[in-house]
């Protein structure tokens, strides 16, 4: 993989930012999350306030990050300093900062991401009715409505730093790759990058990254291949060799739109984008390297230096 670096070249002179599509999702405040039209000029991103961190304790119900861009319903299990233990209801754990842990609501009414019948994937949908864990979700395509768990939703956000630093995975795994899943996968253990699942062996899964290389990762380091409008991103700028932090800005099947954080623009593609993540498990073990054959801990030192400089952007960005 390329190493990041923020030197980039003077933007091209005839990139202009396309008209915004209907129904891109709006940031909003944390209490109301449904997606409104876009409008024309779009208001400035929601800031979510904090609140004092000395107000949370030990057994309170949160919702708390695990990727950055989505909350999910939990339990403090343990505290120390500016962090927080969470034991997440789906059987997952984690260590998030103080500041990104919300109030713990699943109103009716609200807007929500829900696993239908526990697999895995993710609809948009909306609350109709809560009996203690336990609610009822319409979904948007007006399919298979049905009584579910607290612990099928997610809840979109405006990131506020990055995801939980695992300690556990689900007992249900919500995530089991097959041969042609399209996924994020490390090729160092604190960047993830478009690839696909090629054949799996054990607690290994081999992956066709989208940029040629191959490599040997662990099952519980992979996501789905998620590319929501407001991801925070670093991307190759014209698909070069350098990455530059970025917010995704509109979707349309494979073709992502980017604003970089110095104001340039561009139509792109999975290929070019990097999501830099707490560093999780071991790098890839390459099986085919296509910038010279070194190996993932060759590679790691290197990226690295880049992914510090990324991370602190990142981070500056969404606050």
């Amino acid at each position: 993989m390329p190493t990041p670096d923020f030197n980039k070249p003077d933007p091209f002179p005839d990139l202009t930012i396309p008209d915004r599509t209907d129904n891109a999702p709006e940031p909003r405040p944390f209490l109301d999350m449904t997606i409104p039209d876009r409008a024309a000029d779009p208001a400035e991103p929601y800031r979510p306030p904090t609140g004092p961190a000395s107000s949370w304790k030990v057994g309170d119900r949160v919702l708390a990050p695990w990727e950055p861009n989505f909350l999910y319903t939990g339990r403090i299990a343990e505290i120390q300093d500016n962090q927080a233990l969470i034991e997440f209801s789906d059987g997952g754990a984690g260590w998030v900062t103080l500041e990104q842990l919300r109030q713990f609501a699943v109103p009716k009414g609200q807007k929500v991401l829900s696993r239908r019948k526990m697999g895995t994937q993710f609809f948009p949908g909306e609350i109709l009715e809560v009996r203690g864990e336990q609610v009822y979700i319409g979904f948007d395509d007006g399919q298979d409505d049905e009584w579910t768990t607290i612990a099928a939703l997610r809840f979109p956000c405006q990131p506020t730093g990055l995801g939980a630093t695992p300690t556990r995975a689900a007992d249900h795994t919500p995530f089991y790759p097959q041969p042609g899943h399209r996924v994020w996968a490390p090729w160092n253990s604190a960047t993830l990058f478009a690839g696909t699942v090629d054949r799996i062996n054990d607690r290994e899964v081999h992956i066709h990254f989208d940029d040629g290389d191959r490599g040997w990762v662990q099952v519980d380091q992979l996501l789905p291949l998620e590319i929501p409008v407001g991801l925070r991103v670093a991307g190759r700028w014209k698909m070069g060799g350098q990455f530059y932090p970025a917010t995704v800005t509109q979707v349309e099947g494979d073709r992502i739109y980017l604003v970089y954080d110095d104001g340039d623009k561009e139509w792109t593609r999975p290929a070019a984008l990097a999501l830099v993540t707490q560093p999780f498990g071991p790098d890839a073990r390459p099986s085919r390297n296509v910038n010279g054959g070194l190996s993932g801990s060759g590679m790691g030192w290197l990226i690295s230096v880049g992914i510090v400089i990324v991370i602190g952007i990142l981070r500056a960005g969404c606050r």
